[in-house]
């Protein structure tokens, strides 16, 4: 066992899955595969700051609105924080939003850490006015002079990254998220089962016309795992809402698998973004042998590795009627639910594996 000290940072929701059999890993982003063979690694989750400054509140909110990135400097690092940052060989923040807010401890303090960010909604077109898209852009090359590994999960972000900051492309990787397929699997077929699935509660997700596809598609049976609807919103008898939130943990994976195995397809409409969202749920779905039908985006993890309706279904926009006759071809056509079914399983077995992401994440820090 090697004795380096790789430290990852985490929002909430990831110690009490750690050790848990009844919780996918996925959003470990392989930590637990360090735990296993570096005797240093430490999962640090942020802890909110009892002493928080009201001058970094204050500053944090004109950062916001001046440059349209995540910035919240007030959660700086207390003294534990800083014990535990400063011991790590290897320091690998899984959020964008907490690799900026600590930006400012790095840039002033000596070290001869490796610093690496996991990102996922970090690149945009646009930030916003010409002021801010030239504050943003600013601030982006000063975090990526000083981390010194961008790992990007989606490919059509990490290719407008490299376009957009060709001067940092040696600090650029793209490394596809990945599931645990032994935890997401399944025997069932997808023939024969009960309900259109819909889970997600990122700001990326299109709720609305979620919404308006239920409530007029009123001869289908759908099933919702999301917070952000309501239930009043819902006109639809055969439609079920549930109340789900990860990082709350109001749902488990078991229950989440349990769902997926009752599900005859997944559906997944998105906002343009170059952020890759509705991944994880994809490959779940994909790994449990649930046809995915998805907004064709920039953001799509990796274009390369899909082809439409044979491992996939990609709906071009948003368009309600292109929606619902999408899911009726789709419904009534066995042998294409079948094939997408059966290939999307091979795709997801061959490339989404998580013990890849672990090689991948070792490969970017130099670590054996």
């Amino acid at each position: 066992m090697s004795n380096e000290k790789i430290t990852f940072i985490f929002t909430k929701g990831r110690s009490i899955r750690l050790h848990d059999d009844e919780s996918a890993k996925e959003f470990l982003y392989s930590y637990h595969y360090f735990e296993k063979n570096f005797e240093g690694s430490e999962l640090f989750e942020y802890q909110e700051n009892d002493n928080e400054s009201r001058f970094l509140k204050f500053l944090d909110k004109v950062l916001r609105k001046m440059t349209g990135l995540p910035f919240y400097t007030q959660e700086r690092p207390n003294k534990y924080q800083k014990k535990i940052i400063s011991e790590g060989n290897y320091l690998v923040y899984t959020n964008h939003r907490h690799g900026l807010s600590y930006l400012p401890y790095f840039f002033f303090k000596k070290r001869d850490q490796n610093l690496s960010i996991i990102v996922m909604g970090l690149i945009k077109d646009s930030y916003g006015n010409k002021i801010q898209n030239y504050l943003a852009s600013f601030l982006l090359n000063i975090l990526f002079k000083v981390y010194d590994n961008l790992i990007f999960l989606s490919n059509g972000e990490f290719e407008k990254g490299i376009s957009k900051f060709s001067k940092y492309k040696n600090k650029f990787y793209f490394l596809p998220f990945s599931i645990d397929t032994d935890f997401w699997i399944t025997s069932k077929d997808t023939i024969d089962k009960e309900f259109v699935l819909f889970i997600g509660n990122d700001g990326n997700r299109e709720y609305e016309k979620v919404v308006k596809l239920v409530n007029e598609m009123k001869d289908y049976s759908f099933l919702l795992v999301t917070s952000k609807i309501n239930i009043e919103e819902i006109k639809n008898e055969k439609c079920q809402l549930i109340d789900g939130n990860w990082l709350e943990n109001k749902y488990s994976d078991s229950d989440i698998k349990k769902l997926y195995e009752q599900a005859k397809i997944t559906i997944l409409p998105l906002k343009e973004s170059l952020q890759p969202s509705g991944q994880s749920v994809a490959l779940q779905s994909m790994s449990m042998k649930v046809p995915v039908m998805i907004t064709a985006t920039k953001g799509f993890w990796d274009y390369s590795k899909f082809d439409d309706k044979k491992n996939i279904y990609f709906v071009e926009d948003n368009d309600i009627n292109l929606w619902k006759t999408s899911i009726e071809n789709l419904l009534h056509n066995d042998e294409l639910l079948k094939r997408i079914s059966t290939n999307a399983y091979a795709t997801v077995q061959e490339n989404y594996k998580l013990e890849e992401f672990y090689k991948g994440i070792k490969k970017i820090l130099k670590v054996t």
